[in-house]
């Protein structure tokens, strides 16, 4: 299992073949004090149409709601479930239209929301807003629920000084030898034996342009040094590879430059190739219009290390979707950073689960009374309500959950729970109105600050269905983290 397993199979990666290519939530503590005003809020943004974290942003109810819904408990070094910005203060959300128009598109500006990206549609739009018109984006008619969008989760390139890496020859007639021979080349480039290629066959990826989709390229400042370090194509590259880096588009603000380190990357493999990049971390349906513009600006490869929680598991989302338009229409090859998030316990693969169907039964003490009803997660003759999992002292989780309804068409509302099973409290949950969003998934994230081990178990909640059983669709849970 990998935290990518909620992509379809157009998303694996295969190194080797990028290689050969080249060559021709949130965490929220509740408590008895604070109950009834997570109550009133749940209440209140199913009536505005609002995500229950966009609810307590804008009205702030309660300090202690809006110190627990702000950011995400999560402490990954990434800060994967945090409230994702513009780098101007506006907040980036997404938007299902009640009425997939253009005139439903243009009222979005009505209110002071900028539009960033639209699906195919357009049923999604995401938009950057002030937190001070969100509530009146919400009432606008033809708006049918307003959610946030957090921070993706990214492969990280491994930290390492250049003294840990390998260096690579000069290329020939390199108009700076010395300079070139000095740069630092990623080990992958051995270990993938692209080195052997390119001496055997003579090519360095020339005529081959590779895009690359992350969170920045230059935020951080230090393209211009690369470039003159030989890390980079560009003029002044001591290697004579004096091609531009085309910046196709960019984050505003707040980047670690991932897009730039995978560029590093590629570059050591294919050095001739042309390169584009393009930020994938303004929201799931950006970036896979970010993905479709690379395709049409002349990309032969396209390469990515963003994941959103909010991706489906059981169909083809947006990026998917774009991966695919790409793929039959360009002859585009992608290839996604997989990741390995697995962990075997026992012989046991354990960071996801899968249900053929939700089960009903009997919701911990400690779940909201309006979950009708919670899943039996046992599966033989007994049951049981919660999935344990244990937590050292300061050790995270980033959980996401999703069935299998079409997107656009769910009629199933689900939500997801991590119960402490010593205080028996809900200590983070996820209660996006899935009904109004049209999206069949929840995420939280969650850092145990006890003091200690503790187990908690996963609870996954159905809404407002009493005993009817149509809401019985398949399901799974995935630990990212």
């Amino acid at each position: 299992m990998t935290p990518r397993m909620n992509r379809p199979n157009t998303r694996a990666i295969v190194v080797t073949a990028l290689v050969l290519a080249l060559t021709p939530t949130f965490g929220r503590t509740a408590s008895p004090a604070v109950a009834a005003d997570v109550e009133r809020t749940r209440a209140s943004a199913r009536v505005d149409a609002l995500s229950p974290r966009l609810a307590a942003v804008t009205d702030e109810p309660d300090d202690r709601i809006l110190s627990r819904t702000v950011e995400s408990t999560a402490t990954t070094p990434d800060d994967v479930g945090d409230l994702l910005t513009d780098g101007r203060g506006r907040l980036i959300v997404d938007v299902t239209l009640a009425e997939p128009t253009d005139a439903a598109l243009a009222a979005l500006d009505e209110v002071g929301a900028e539009l960033i990206a639209t699906d195919a549609g357009p049923v999604l739009a995401t938009v950057a807003v002030p937190v001070g018109t969100i509530r009146d984006l919400a009432a606008l008619p033809t708006v049918a629920y307003v959610a946030e969008v957090v921070a993706p989760y990214r492969s990280e390139y491994p930290a390492g000084g250049a003294a840990d890496l390998p260096t690579l020859g000069p290329a020939p007639a390199a108009p700076n030898a010395a300079a070139c021979a000095a740069r630092v080349v990623s080990e992958g480039d051995a270990q993938l034996r692209a080195d052997e290629l390119r001496a055997a066959s003579g090519s360095d990826g020339s005529g081959v342009v590779v895009g690359v989709v992350s969170d920045s390229y230059d935020n951080l400042g230090g393209a211009g040094t690369d470039i003159a370090a030989g890390e980079l194509p560009g003029p002044g590259n001591p290697c004579g590879y004096d091609t531009p880096v085309r910046v196709h588009s960019e984050l505003e603000s707040g980047g670690a430059d991932g897009g730039r380190a995978m560029l590093q990357i590629v570059h050591d493999l294919a050095p001739g190739a042309e390169l584009m990049v393009a930020t994938g971390a303004t929201g799931e349906v950006a970036m896979a219009e970010q993905i479709r513009q690379l395709g049409t600006a002349g990309a032969d490869i396209i390469t990515d290390d963003i994941g959103y929680l909010t991706e489906p598991m059981f169909q083809d989302g947006p990026i998917a979707q774009a991966i695919e338009e790409n793929r039959t229409e360009r002859g585009i090859l992608h290839f996604a950073a997989a990741g390995n998030a697995n962990a075997i316990i026992g012989g046991k693969n354990v960071t996801s689960y899968e249900s053929p169907a939700f089960r009903p039964t009997a919701c911990p003490a400690g779940v909201p009374a309006h979950q009708n009803a919670c899943h039996d997660v046992d599966g033989t003759a007994g049951t049981d309500a919660g999935a344990g999992i244990t937590l050292v002292d300061n050790g995270s989780i980033v959980l996401m959950l999703g069935w299998s309804e079409p997107m656009y068409e769910v009629t199933t509302d689900l939500d997801l729970y991590l119960v402490d099973t010593v205080t028996g409290l809900v200590v983070a949950a996820s209660e996006l109105n899935n009904a109004a969003s049209m999206r069949a998934g929840e995420y939280l994230t969650y850092r145990n600050t006890t003091g200690g081990t503790r187990t908690f178990d996963i609870v996954i909640g159905r809404y407002g269905n009493g005993t009817d059983p149509s809401g019985t669709p398949r399901l799974r849970t995935v630990l990212v983290r």
